[in-house]
């Protein structure tokens, strides 16, 4: 085979340097001026952010890249308040790629100088209402923020959906910004309609008695509607161990009458449960545990576990029933039957006990009532010189008592979440714990303004022009006149709640006519 000639093989030597010198191209951000939920959302935004690693970078695409950052500032600072901030840019070439710096003057804030809330219709006067209006961010004379004009819709919304007034709708909902003036005002009117109650619940499961588990439930037919009932059943039914999947939905309402039936949708759990355990511990030396449970023993949903342990000096048979008591997610009767030998030094114990114990959770507190009988024989062998001395000693016991313990507390991040459907509530179980610090840095949250996340008619200054989006009409000119963000009232219940401005990362088109996006 014939050799490449040397300058061939040079030049393509040197060809494979220069791609993966190209390679290895990135580019380094760097922020100055701002810092906290600023800096996090203008990075969150940034195109120079999202192509810093990409493999098609070059001195013209960075450069395009750097004249999209003072509007992609505008825009990320604008649901702070900042409509008017400075913005420079710098690109130098290094030996790993680019060095893009930012230089932000955020500028004078735009202060919210007047807001009304207003609640209409029958539930104005409820008390959870206007415990979630005087939890409201808002403050007047302080900096515009739209993630607070989000956050007061959304809770106003939450609580009064999660309450039964499923058909509550803003009957106005404007931010009137005037960026010249750098006043703002918003003006919200919540109309609650109608509350309803709870209708009919259908329960989807054939493997136990319907009775036991609509003892399960949180609440009544005809109970006013509560979006915290529906929680607390879901967590009854999960705990109980019955089932692998269970769910309680909201079904279609009827708006006639203003009742919301429930669905529970269920899957059956696995009836048998083994458990096999080994240790060493320096009493007991090498020792085992065998154990069995019967979670479904009938269909009135009594349960049976049988349990075995042994070691080189103790020994011990155990044999629990559970019955469901009166209401079972918070009550349960006992029987604990338990055989055991325990050989200790010149001692040598055996005996048996037989406990009955009414469990019972009141609040935060669990309470056992119980008795217990029990017998117990020790046999102590003395040995001196050439004689043996067997003491035997019979106890028999019968012993009632009670006893009190604190139930653990529930983690922030477990708590289950409401999500706003066209039936009323969805609900959305075991949420993960919060991210660490470092991917939190990683990935910042994207927040737009009232304006741009729900789509935007924007003047462009000095241009004339105008850009459509639907939801929200606005006006930004280069005049005093005050630029006007309303949203119109959400649509019908059938096509959904409306949604907020929050928790998305998905770029959205900025104030001064760039590149465009949707939610």
């Amino acid at each position: 085979m014939r050799r490449p000639s040397p300058g061939i093989a040079l030049f393509l030597a040197s060809l494979a340097c220069l791609r993966m010198a190209h390679a290895a191209d990135s580019i380094e951000l760097e922020i100055l001026g701002i810092d906290g939920a600023l800096r996090d959302n203008v990075l969150a935004l940034s195109s120079l952010k999202r192509h810093a690693e990409s493999q098609q970078l070059d001195q013209d695409v960075v450069e395009r890249l750097v004249q999209r950052a003072p509007g992609e500032t505008l825009t990320a600072l604008r649901p702070f308040g900042y409509y008017e901030p400075q913005v420079g840019t710098e690109l130098t070439r290094t030996a790993d790629g680019w060095h893009a710096r930012i230089t932000i003057d955020p500028g004078r804030p735009v202060l919210l100088v007047e807001q009304q809330v207003e609640i209409t219709g029958p539930g104005r006067d409820e008390r959870f209402l206007r415990q979630a209006l005087a939890r409201s961010p808002l403050r007047t004379g302080a900096r515009l923020s739209h993630p607070d004009y989000d956050l007061l819709k959304g809770e106003l919304l939450r609580a009064a959906a999660g309450n039964g007034y499923l058909d509550a709708t803003f009957t106005r909902a404007e931010l009137i910004v005037d960026p010249a003036a750098h006043e703002a005002r918003a003006r919200v009117t919540l109309d609650t309609g109608e509350r309803y109650r709870f209708g009919p619940t259908t329960i989807e499961q054939d493997f136990l008695k319907e009775g036991l588990v609509r003892r399960y439930l949180r609440y009544r037919e005809g109970d006013w509607y509560d979006a915290a009932a529906l929680l607390r059943t879901q967590f009854a039914l999960d705990d109980s161990q019955y089932f692998a999947v269970v769910e309680v939905l909201p079904e279609e309402r009827d708006r006639g009458n203003r009742i919301a039936p429930i669905r529970i949708v269920s899957a059956r759990n696995k009836r048998y449960l083994y458990t096999i355990a080994a240790g060493y511990a320096t009493d007991t030396r090498a020792r085992g545990t065998l154990g069995w449970e019967d979670r479904r023993v009938n269909r009135s949903g009594h349960r049976m576990r049988a349990e075995i342990r042994g070691s080189s000096v103790e020994e011990s048979i155990g044999l629990t029933y559970v019955v469901p008591w009166t209401d079972p997610a918070l009550e349960k009767l006992a029987f604990e039957l338990r055989g055991f030998r325990e050989q200790r030094a010149d001692v040598e114990t055996e005996g048996g006990s037989l406990r009955v114990g009414l469990t019972q959770v009141r609040g935060k507190w669990q309470r056992v009532l119980f008795v217990t009988a029990d017998t117990t024989s020790d046999k102590v062998t003395t040995t001196s010189g050439e004689s043996t001395l067997i003491d035997r000693k019979q106890s028999n016991l019968l012993v009632p008592g009670i006893s009190f313990s604190t139930l653990p507390p529930v983690p922030a991040w477990f708590l289950p979440k409401l999500q706003l459907t066209s039936a009323g509530v969805r609900l959305k179980l075991y949420s993960p714990p919060p991210a660490s610090e470092a991917t939190r840095r990683e990935k910042p949250k994207l927040i737009r303004s009232a304006q741009a996340a729900k789509g935007a008619v924007c003047a462009q200054p000095g241009s004339g022009r105008r850009q459509t989006q639907t939801g929200v009409v606005a006006r930004n000119a280069p005049s005093t006149r005050p630029t006007r963000a309303t949203a119109r009232p959400p649509a019908p219940k059938g096509a959904g709640a409306p949604a907020t401005s929050l928790a998305t990362a998905r770029p959205i088109s900025n104030a001064s006519g760039g590149r465009q996006g949707r939610m």
